[in-house]
């Protein structure tokens, strides 16, 4: 979803949410995670950036990200918003310091247009080589089953 309209920032932001992702675990695909983006106010917004591990807000190797992004936040189910995998990050000066997948994980990254930024600045995983979560719950569970039809509702 995009809401594609200018808000004034000069008394700041407040956001607040309760989410929710299924998914059969943290290696397995389900959910892959949420991402919540501002974006520059100038722009046009018709459509969000790049899917899976860019959650829709970062690029990826085919896919331009949001344009004129300013922040994202991705809270990452499965992982792959922390790491610089299918280009995402091109042409930053620090590129992230992770390589693999983080679950579970609460990942910012900056400013970007197209297929250039969307830099990785902070996440609440532990630093690597052994990189894991720091948050006291998760944000993914087991989808829920229906016991007559075994399927997933």
């Amino acid at each position: 979803m995009v809401f594609n309209r200018a808000l004034p920032s000069s008394a700041g932001l407040r956001i607040e949410f309760d989410q929710v992702q299924y998914g059969d675990s943290p290696t397995l695909r389900g959910a892959d995670g949420i991402g919540f983006f501002l974006s520059d106010g100038s722009n046009v917004l018709t459509k969000t950036g790049a899917f899976g591990g860019s959650l829709g807000y970062a690029q990826d190797d085919n896919n331009p990200g949001v344009v004129g992004g300013y922040l994202g936040v991705g809270l990452d189910g499965f992982g792959n918003f922390i790491n610089n995998t299918q280009n995402k990050g091109a042409g930053c000066e620090t590129p992230s310091p992770y390589t693999g997948i983080v679950p579970n994980s609460v990942t910012l990254r900056g400013p970007g247009n197209g297929f250039e930024g969307y830099c990785f600045l902070a996440s609440t995983a532990t630093p690597p080589p052994v990189a894991t979560t720091t948050l006291p719950g998760s944000l993914r569970v087991q989808a829920p089953v229906n016991p007559k039809t075994r399927s997933v509702t």
